[in-house]
């Protein structure tokens, strides 16, 4: 837990080697990654966290942040999810407009995503929502360098129904960075010996 001014943040970290930092989607925690995480025993140094207002995260914005003409939900999903997941969902759902009125505030440009500068996966389910794969697509197009993979047969919650394939994309792309890293560190290495002999 990190103690702060405006209020507790969720906080917590396991494993060693790479540090990955492991944001859950809006509704969820940092428990979201458990499967993720379980997959890479101690490959990597995994940091969780829970967004405002869940968990252990203390709330920070206002009903005043909120604008709720954007919510859309499909006829019967609601009832179709189990009694538990129905409660989460009621007691989460001043939270979860905030987050809404939060991502309809950002205004993602061709421009902005060229400034991006770390090394960047998207990836995305291969039974998603065709807007949603699109999305991914032109952000994958947008970003410098940017990977991009699919995972067939996954959605929205890939994380938890296609655990292993996802911490396998995922740890395919940290091995890649850190690679790459060390390689750049080589070569800048033989370069200073390099002058150095001269």
């Amino acid at each position: 837990m990190i103690n702060d001014d405006l209020g507790c943040i969720d906080y917590d970290e396991s494993g060693a080697g790479p540090t990955i930092v492991l944001v859950p989607g809006s509704c969820s925690t940092g428990t979201a990654w458990r499967p993720i995480i379980s997959h890479w025993g101690n490959t990597f140094h995994c940091v969780t966290t829970s967004l405002l207002g869940y968990g252990r995260s203390a709330e920070r914005r206002t009903a005043l942040d909120a604008d709720i003409s954007h919510e859309d939900g499909g006829a019967g999903t609601f009832a179709a999810w189990p009694q538990r997941v129905r409660d989460y969902a009621v007691e989460t759902t001043a939270v979860n407009v905030l987050d809404w009125a939060s991502a309809y505030g950002f205004h993602v440009t061709r421009d902005l995503l060229a400034t991006v500068e770390v090394p960047t996966l998207v990836l995305w389910g291969g039974s998603s929502h065709p807007a949603v794969q699109r999305a991914n697509e032109l952000l994958g197009q947008c970003i410098p360098g940017a990977s991009v993979a699919i995972i067939e047969g996954a959605a929205h919650f890939m994380i938890a129904t296609h655990a292993r394939q996802t911490a396998g994309v995922i740890a395919e792309h940290v091995a890649s960075i850190e690679h790459a890293n060390k390689t750049a560190v080589s070569l800048v290495s033989c370069t200073s010996r390099d002058r150095r002999s001269r």
